[in-house]
């Protein structure tokens, strides 16, 4: 009976003890954390300006400023910029939106925007891996400025991400956003979703699914028209193979796209691209951004210094089954290009390197979409006949007519280019 009191006393004190030490070592984490993202994100700068550790929690304030140019919309060249008002309940029971939950560590923040921008809420656990998952969630905007009208309404995000941050899953979306500039041009855009998974390794860049759908993307420009995009959907997903080569696979399909009041579709389209050298895409995506502020023939001296590599493994780029169905007729399109065996001084000159590529174009056209596309053209030149311009091209070799329309074949091999079967000369 003695021994039992004096266990049950000694898990009482562990358990009494716990919130403290849990406190201690979850600013440790905490620090290294936001270290590790601050230093793998270079649109996002996090500093802490404050920790205080107490008992069963701590609190902190963060100062997070987000420079990327696209933001700009909301607070100008400065960048989007908070103050972030953080509470860590100390485990290992932390409060959640369910209740009381089993966790290292629970973090709830409050972003208070410093300039324009929206406020938003973050809530997260850290579990007994110090992997943190937890949800994001911006506050219901509207402002209306001299330069533009801005809406976002329901933008949440749940994740998980482990210690390293080297994997993460994510899914949210948006209820609506709008965008418009004081000259009437802009985009809307309504229940949108957003899926991924992505990992990344010592050797190669994140890979790993990503599915987007929405219910309806728009797009208006003053002086031209609107073009309005119903359901769209964009599947893609990449993976490392056993030689460490990155194979990625995209499809999309858009089921009806309204161009300035015309409806079009559906449109869709696969598009795989396999044996690119992950470690080199690594090293050029890192040296591409540490020369994003340089000239633009520094990125293109970057690039060129890592081709011999990308290229080493005979990657393929393949485009199947693109189609559009228009009013008066349908595109299909295949597209197809690779690199023939090659050595490493042909992969060093794009000249070289024009001789060991190997490409293949395939267009059909039905024969109402081909007469539509030649009045427009000949309407554009000032009213010529269609029939008269469309011989031309058919005497011309440029287009091809058969039983199921026209079609267009274009086969780029040793650096000479055949059109419809007859070769083109092009100087290299």
């Amino acid at each position: 009976m003695k021994k039992t009191l004096i266990a049950v006393a000694l898990v009482l004190l562990v358990l009494a003890a716990m919130p403290y030490a849990v406190g201690w070592v979850a600013s440790m984490q905490y620090r290294q954390m936001v270290q590790r993202i601050d230093a793998q994100n270079a649109s996002l700068k996090l500093e802490v300006t404050s920790y205080q550790r107490g008992f069963f929690s701590s609190s902190a304030r963060l100062r997070a400023t987000f420079t990327d140019p696209r933001l700009q919309i909301f607070a100008g060249s400065a960048g989007l910029s908070y103050d972030v008002e953080q509470t860590i309940s100390h485990g290992p029971l932390v409060p959640t939106e369910h209740g009381l939950g089993i966790a290292v560590a629970g973090i709830r923040s409050v972003w208070h925007s410093t300039g324009a921008g929206p406020d938003a809420n973050f809530d997260a656990l850290l579990d007994t891996g110090t992997n943190m998952s937890g949800r994001f969630a911006v506050a219901d905007y509207d402002q209306i400025s001299n330069q533009a009208t801005i809406q976002l309404h329901g933008l949440k995000l749940d994740f998980s991400v482990n210690r390293d941050v080297t994997h993460f899953d994510l899914v949210g979306g948006v209820d609506s956003a709008a965008y418009t500039s004081n000259m009437g041009d802009g985009a809307a855009l309504k229940s949108l979703v957003v899926t991924m998974t992505a990992e990344r390794g010592a050797n190669h860049p994140w890979v790993g699914p990503f599915k987007v759908t929405a219910a309806e993307l728009e797009v208006h420009a003053a002086q031209l028209g609107s073009v309005r995009v119903e359901n769209p959907q964009f599947n893609a997903d990449s993976q490392v193979d056993a030689n460490n080569n990155l194979q990625a696979h995209s499809d999309a399909r858009f089921e009806t796209i309204h161009i300035f009041g015309e409806p079009y579709g559906p449109l869709q389209w696969q598009l795989n691209v396999t044996n690119l050298d992950a470690q080199a895409i690594l090293d050029l995506s890192r040296e591409l951004q540490h020369s994003s502020g340089a000239q633009a023939n520094a990125q293109t001296v970057a690039f060129m210094k890592y081709l011999p590599a990308l290229l080493r493994n005979k990657p393929v780029i393949e485009l199947k089954d693109f189609s559009l169905q228009t009013p008066t007729g349908r595109l299909i399109t295949q597209f197809r290009a690779d690199v023939d065996q090659a050595t490493s001084a042909q992969l060093a000159s794009p000249f070289t390197l024009l001789q060991t590529a190997h490409a293949e174009l395939h267009a059909r056209i039905e024969a109402g979409l081909m007469h539509s596309l030649a009045a427009y053209y000949a309407k554009q030149q000032g009213g010529g006949d269609p029939d008269a311009l469309l011989k031309q091209l058919l005497g011309r070799n440029l287009v091809q007519q058969d039983a199921a329309g026209f079609r267009v074949d274009v086969i780029f091999a040793q650096g000479q280019v055949r059109l419809n079967g007859k070769p083109l000369q092009i100087p290299l």
